[in-house]
């Protein structure tokens, strides 16, 4: 009954009867015309049928549906409700529709939007399902039936995105009883949009014969069926419910000429006729169902307090009381829309009471049953604010462990912010979420008041709290705070946050204590390690063992355990869900020092936007610095001076010392390696100046950590000047801070530095004596892009030792593997502007590429052919002197030539 392809949260399942059209049991009349003319359609890129209730919109939409299947095409339904105008819930029942039409497509959009807490988090969504659409190879028709159900701007503001970024793979149809508010003169202009209104959905005489022949028992005359007809101006759901009538009337002739005299709505008039024949109980059945979206025999029986609800639910189906079956099973069951708001019209003058009723059992049977987005929705609606404080308080937790932010904090949102502040547990899971989404400011506010709630006595949620204390400093890069938790570990059974306050100890340890700390930090949580519910945590945890072991010089154990945390949050949550982002960017280090530098940039590259947002510092630190390095070597230094920009900026926003001295750093080591020494030298004397006025940052590991980068720094401009005695010195002073902490990889990657120094200061023989001692460590540890990366004048040196032979075989390979990797190295000096001026033309391409447009849909808004974009493309590429579109995007930005702060979807 539920869909085992929808989304991964299986906290949530989605009713496969959304998923679906209504599985109409009786025969239904084929529209020819309309279904023509629906195929005509097919190629546009938006169609949309908008009539008044009862025009037979489903039933014709769910006709060209079986015809498109059977010709073996994607065709994804969603059946719209009021509740999926929320943004969060519309988007999981979208991909979960398309997952069920065998796209697979959304989820990993899905997952990067549940874990955002961002006002653009939609809009993103709705980016990155267009890029995944325009992989596609066959056309994908998407169907989104009561379009005028969803309340609000918010989704259709949505809708409205993805049909103006449509690829040409998509074919959206939309069924509505009001127009939808978008702009369609564009795609009126363009035909690619099509609208089938009323006029186009009457039944014609010979339809409407039929119609009626089919259904009612009594033998009609022509001229009674022409009235009937002139009654109902061949409106289907009227003539449905003529056909009704008549089967109960005595005189159907008496009957039609009191319905033509009668002056009133026939929707009403009839309606009205229906339920007042109809036994007691069953309209009372019938009224309080009407308040359920959809129903299944349990369900209706739970919420009207009927037990033969069953019985009932097979009477109205055999007298064909616009009840609508939405599985070939017959279990679950619609109202025909036009029956269904009569029904609640009678239900609005019921007391209130009985409906609150209704609404809040209905909200106990989808509770008991784990379908809490439902549950959630009707106890809202009861007016039970307290049971639905306690439907979120029962998975509040459970969301934050598996990322899905996004709907805790859309919940929150809806209940009372007293009823909020009442529930420490709800408090708690909304701390996590504002912290694991970046909102750092909006938890140290909140944080106090979890604090202030907490009894001296209740160890368990003091340690809570203090965890979540130790994750702002984590998040903030602070690794001095945190070494408090340590104390509070033991004897703790709490799985999720023993996890975290481990990751944030490791953390912690790695800049404070050292490698072995570090590694100890995981014991807590290894015992829980494979069991553990949720990512997050587990994740983070393998991802600290596995640096570890790459900064320890285990190259190989360390590939292994970060490919292996990898492999298990994208089989788990996607490749671009945050717990596989957090993993991606410690192994981007231990790829990037491989020289494996296309599969790093495979790794990173579509990652950066979300490790920027969900990932601690430490992760941006590694993942951006490694991508601006690759970037750098390839040539493209474009790419990688926006990225160091972005790496500044975001340490300004968290109030990261280290994320803005690495960004700085890098900054540096590539104006040096372009021979801008002077502009060099300026960055570096304002990043020195930064310790100079706050020398208390050294206190601190992470400060320390950062004032290594600033030796590196100041190495690296004293060899470029010249000096290599200061250089030595600085080399050395990083090198032994960093065997303090037991980081052998890179202190041997100093200690060859320093080797450099010497060998330019004219001592060539201590030099190459050192650097054949220090070969063999830098080998088992796996060291190549970190030496590869000094330039020229080490290959210079690799070279000399080379010539003078009497290394064994096996560093011989390796100093070869060397040189080999610092022939090829360079890096191109940034260039202020284009050779040639871009036309007009060109212009308008580069900004729609900006904006993620693929090449058909750039045609398609230009108005010109997919040729002559192509022929425009391969000018403007020349022109900026890049091989692609991505680059073309990335350096437009660093020149000015569109507007850096807006975000395309693929660049």
């Amino acid at each position: 009954m539920f869909e085992t392809n929808a989304p991964r949260d299986a906290q949530f399942p989605i009713v496969r009867t959304k998923l679906e059209p209504p599985q109409y049991r009786n025969h239904l009349l084929v529209r020819d015309l309309p279904l023509a003319q629906l195929t005509d359609a097919e190629t546009r890129a938006l169609a949309v049928v908008v009539a008044p209730a009862g025009f037979g919109k489903t039933t014709l939409l769910a006709q060209w549906r079986k015809r498109l299947v059977a010709a073996g095409k994607h065709v994804a339904w969603l059946s719209l409700e009021e509740s999926d105008g929320r943004e969060s819930r519309f988007i999981a029942a979208l991909v979960a529709a398309l997952c069920h039409a065998g796209c697979a497509i959304g989820r990993d959009a899905l997952v990067v939007y549940e874990q955002q807490n961002r006002t653009d988090a939609g809009e993103r969504f709705v980016l990155d399902l267009v890029n995944e659409m325009c992989e596609l190879t066959t056309p994908l028709h998407l169907v989104l039936d009561d379009f005028h159900l969803l309340a609000g701007p918010v989704v259709p503001a949505l809708v409205q995105l993805l049909i103006a970024r449509a690829p040409a793979q998509l074919h959206l149809v939309i069924a509505s009883r009001a127009m939808p508010a978008f702009p369609l003169a564009t795609l009126h202009l363009r035909d690619r949009v099509a609208v089938f209104g009323a006029d186009e959905l009457r039944f014609n005489v010979e339809e409407a014969r039929s119609f009626l022949a089919e259904r009612v028992t009594a033998k009609l005359e022509a001229a009674t069926l022409r009235t009937l007809y002139e009654l109902t101006e061949g409106w289907p759901g009227g003539l449905q419910l003529v056909a009704l009538a008549l089967n109960r009337a005595r005189d159907p002739e008496v009957y039609v000429r009191t319905l033509r005299e009668g002056g009133r709505d026939i929707g009403d008039f009839l309606a009205a006729e229906v339920l007042a024949r109809l036994p007691a109980d069953l309209q009372s059945f019938l009224i309080k169902t009407s308040l359920l979206p959809r129903f299944s025999a349990s369900l209706a029986s739970y919420v009207s307090g009927v037990q033969e609800a069953e019985r009932l639910l097979r009477q109205a189906e055999t007298e064909n009381l616009f009840i609508i079956p939405l599985d070939v099973a017959g279990e679950w069951f619609r109202y025909h829309h036009l029956f269904q708001a009569y029904l609640r019209g009678c239900a609005a003058r019921l007391p209130v009471g009985e409906v609150a009723e209704v609404h809040r059992r209905a909200a106990e049977w989808f509770g008991t049953r784990g379908l809490l987005v439902d549950a959630v929705e009707h106890a809202l609606a009861s007016g039970d604010i307290g049971y639905a404080v306690d439907l979120v308080d029962r998975c509040a937790m459970h969301l934050v462990e598996i990322g899905n932010l996004a709907t805790l904090m859309d919940w929150l949102d809806r209940l009372p912010a007293g009823e909020v502040a009442r529930r420490w547990p709800l408090k708690l899971a909304q701390c996590w979420a504002l912290l694991l989404s970046g909102r750092l400011a909006a938890v140290r506010v909140l944080l106090p008041e979890l604090r202030a709630d907490v009894d001296a006595a209740d160890e368990d949620r003091r340690f809570q709290c203090a965890v979540i204390e130790a994750g702002i400093g984590a998040y903030c890069d602070d690794s001095h705070e945190a070494l408090s938790l340590s104390a509070l570990m033991s004897g703790r059974n709490d799985r999720f946050h023993v996890a975290a306050g481990c990751n944030v100890l490791s953390f912690a340890h790695l800049y404070e204590t050292g490698l072995e700390a570090a590694r100890n930090a995981q014991t807590w949580a290894q015992r829980w390690e494979e069991s553990a519910s949720g990512l997050f945590a587990p994740v983070y945890g393998q991802s600290f063992i596995g640096y570890g072991y790459h900064l320890d010089g285990r190259p190989e154990l360390a590939r292994e355990v970060l490919a292996r945390a990898l492999a298990r949050a994208e089989q788990s949550a996607g490749p671009r869900a945050a717990p596989a982002c957090v993993a991606a960017s410690f192994l981007a280090d231990v790829l990037y020092e491989r020289n494996e530098l296309a599969l790093m940039l495979d790794l990173t590259a579509h990652r950066l936007e979300i490790i920027r947002e969900l990932v601690m510092p430490h992760g941006i630190i590694l993942a951006t610095r490694c991508y601006a390095r690759a970037r750098a070597h390839a040539g493209d230094a474009w790419a990688a001076e926006e990225a160091l920009q972005r790496l500044r900026a975001e340490g300004e926003a968290r109030g990261s010392l280290r994320m803005t001295v690495v960004a700085a750093a890098e900054r540096i080591r590539l104006l040096l390696a372009a021979g801008r020494t002077a502009e060099a030298a300026n960055t570096l004397t304002e990043l020195e100046d930064v310790f100079a006025r706050q020398p208390a940052v050294l206190a601190c590991g992470t400060g320390r950590a950062a004032w290594r980068e600033t030796l590196d720094c100041r190495g690296r401009y004293e060899l470029a000047a010249g000096r290599p005695a200061a250089a030595r010195a600085s080399f050395l002073s990083a090198s032994q801070d960093c065997r303090r902490l037991g980081w052998r990889a890179p202190a041997l990657v100093f200690e060859i530095l320093a080797t450099l120094a010497d060998w330019q200061a004219d001592a060539a023989a201590g030099a190459l004596a050192t650097l054949r001692h220090l070969l063999p460590a830098a080998r088992a540890c796996g060291l190549l892009r970190s030496l590869v990366d000094a330039g020229p004048a080490f290959g210079a040196m690799l070279e000399a030792l080379d010539a003078e032979g009497g290394m064994p075989a096996e560093l011989r390979a390796y100093v070869a593997t060397l040189r080999a990797a610092t022939c090829e190295n360079g890096v191109a000096a940034a260039t202020a502007g284009t050779a040639e001026p871009l036309s007009e033309r060109e212009s308008e391409i580069l900004r729609l590429l900006h904006e993620g447009l693929p090449n058909k849909v750039i045609a398609t808004t230009l108005l010109i052919s997919l040729d002559t974009v192509k022929w425009h493309l391969k000018n403007l590429y020349r022109k900026l002197e890049v091989p692609d579109r991505y680059h073309a995007v990335r350096k437009a930005r660093a020149l000015g030539l569109v507007a850096a702060g807006v975000l395309g979807a693929r660049a």
